[in-house]
This record gives C-alpha cells, structure tokens and sequence, in this order.
C-alpha cells in the first residue's frame, strides 16, 4: 500500500485524522524505520498543513535512521530531523514490538517527548516474554505512554474470510498460528468460512 501514491495518500489521511482523535497534543509525527518512514513523513506534513501555527519553524519532518551515521552531531546520527515537542511514533505491522520498542528507545536517549504510539495493523501476538506489544510498552515505559492500534488481526482476519472464502488449509494455519502466539483464541465471529 505505502508504494502506491494514491493509497498512501488515503492511508496519511486516516493517520491524520486518527492522531488527532487520539492524540490532539502531538505536534510531531515519526516513523519507526524503515517500514512506516513514508507513512510518517507524508501524515507529518499534512500534520503541520493542518495546524494554525502553521509556518516556517513551527514543524518538523523528522526521520530515523536504519543505520546511525558514524560521525556529526548526535542527533545527526540517529535522525534526519529529530522530532520537537509531543511526538506520536507510528509503526506499520506491529508483531513483536521489538522495532518500535527500539525507536523509542533511541528517542528516549534524544529527550523527545513522546506521548504515544500508533500501530496501523497489530498482529495481535505474544512475544518472546509472552506479552503483547501494549503490555511490552507499558512494561518498559510505563502507563503514561499510550498505544493504539488501527486495526487488529483479530477482527481483520475474521472479516477478510468473511469476504473471501479461506481454504481449509489456510483457516488451520492461522488457527494454529493464534494457537501459538495469539493475545486470544482466533474466532470467526460465527461465519461459515
């Protein structure tokens, strides 16, 4: 989706509006590198367009790092813009949490303000500890730290099969999967698939 111009343009319009649902304080939206850099940088600027303090200085386009810089300043290091102020950090797919749980360390490290996380699709697993990604960031952040996801798969699976019939093969693996690393046992809310 985030290759195609048109539907990340659709999908930074439903981070936009769900930020300012969730959190209306953030003034800077970041993304986890790589998998959500566009998504962020693209939500950011419309972000900023919306803001009546709207002008030169008053917003960044902050980017992570995959790799730090060996040398510079830092925050240079680590960032192409470091975020200012209140900052939402958005995820992709979270699984795990082990990407976002590293990004917000490192901005942890930079004395950004962070003040919750967005996860456009939570794979709704247990990780190696058995906690969920919400549990994971409480766990190491604290309760003050906000987490909302956009979508599970939890509800996402059960209304794709609704809409496309799943083989039987592909039913069991994913019953199997949530068997194994699911936050809940995966139901099918009663359809006949």
């Amino acid at each position: 989706m985030t290759n195609d111009a048109f539907l990340l343009d659709r999908l930074t319009d439903f981070v936009v509006a769900f930020v300012a649902s969730a959190f209306p304080e953030c003034q800077s939206i970041f993304g986890v590198p790589e998998g959500a850099t566009k998504t962020a940088v693209i939500s950011a600027l419309k972000w900023a367009q919306k803001s009546p303090a709207f002008a030169p200085g008053s917003h960044v386009i902050a980017m992570g790092r995959a790799q730090p810089k060996l040398h510079g300043a830092s925050a240079d290091r680590d960032y192409i813009g470091l975020p200012l102020g209140p900052t939402v950090v958005i995820e992709d797919t979270a699984t795990t949490g082990g990407s976002l749980l590293g990004a917000l360390n490192k901005l942890q490290e930079a004395h950004v303000k962070v003040v919750g996380c967005v996860a456009l699709s939570d794979r709704e697993q247990r990780g190696n500890e058995g906690l969920t990604v919400a549990e994971a960031l409480k766990a190491q952040f604290g309760p003050d730290l906000r987490y909302q996801a956009m979508a599970g798969a939890l509800s996402l699976i059960p209304e794709a099969a609704r809409r496309r019939a799943l083989s039987p093969r592909l039913k069991a693996a994913l019953e199997q999967e949530f068997e194994a690393y699911g936050v809940a046992p995966l139901t099918w809310s009663g359809h006949e698939l």
